[in-house]
């Protein structure tokens, strides 16, 4: 079972029906990759729960020196995984004016901007594509503020999207203005210390590839490497050519 739920500070979603009937343990991962294990009872709200979380993810920036960013209203953003004996919570606090929040999903209408990218790079000549590069960078201003992992993610999580980016890297150019997309996003949050490990664990689980196999892959900057190893190890379903034309 697999939810995600944002939660304003000012805005607390009450979901009691959340909350297991019998008692179970709390594990949140932070964006760091540290553990915090609580335990959580029949009896306690969504909200109370949300609080602790909330109280527990407070100490552990104190404690790690961690500077807090009052500017703008914070949410936490929360991705559980419900197992029969503990809740595994990968939590983060986010402050979406000053970066791109990973924990936030991709919208229907963003998905389809990126599907709208990748089917047309993949497919239209390379006399159409010149004649569409405007077009094409205004549509994908539209989806900018996507964290550059959410943007692979819907591409890597869909059959026809990973067919359009195996084919995008045999096209010369058009591959390279893709993967300079992706890999300036990518140092720009790494930058910015929002490529977290948390953040690729969650995104390997969804992908279905080894943590391990990416994470010195990002951790050295080798993006575009990232890229070429999501086209050649994350598995494709079904009849792996039938989008390929």
């Amino acid at each position: 079972m697999k939810k995600i739920i944002t939660v304003g500070l000012f805005n607390l979603l009450l979901l009691n029906s959340l909350i297991a009937t019998d008692n179970q343990n709390l594990v949140i991962r932070t964006e760091s990759g540290d553990s915090i294990v609580m335990e959580i009872v029949p009896e306690e709200s969504f909200s109370d729960v949300v609080e602790r979380i909330k109280t527990a993810l407070a100490v552990h920036d104190a404690e790690a020196g961690i500077e807090q960013i009052e500017t703008a209203p914070q949410e936490i953003v929360v991705n559980y995984m419900a197992a029969p004996s503990e809740f595994v919570l990968y939590a983060a606090k986010s402050n979406a004016s000053a970066q791109r929040s990973y924990w936030k999903e991709v919208a229907p209408q963003e998905k389809e901007v990126i599907s709208y990218i990748c089917r047309t790079l993949s497919k239209e000549s390379l006399r159409k594509l010149l004649s569409l590069k405007k077009k094409l960078k205004d549509t994908g201003d539209k989806v900018e503020h996507l964290h550059p992992l959410r943007f692979a993610m819907c591409i890597w999580s869909d059959e026809e999207l990973k067919a359009c980016a195996a084919q995008i890297q045999d096209r010369g150019w058009v591959w390279g203005e893709f993967a300079n997309g992706l890999t300036t996003s990518l140092e720009k949050e790494n930058n910015a210390g929002n490529l977290t490990q948390a953040q690729i664990d969650h995104f390997a689980a969804t992908v279905h590839i080894d943590s391990m196999v990416i994470t010195p892959i990002l951790k050295e900057k080798r993006w575009k490497d990232f890229v070429k190893t999501l086209i050649k190890l994350v598995p494709r379903k079904g009849s792996t050519g039938r989008y390929d034309a």
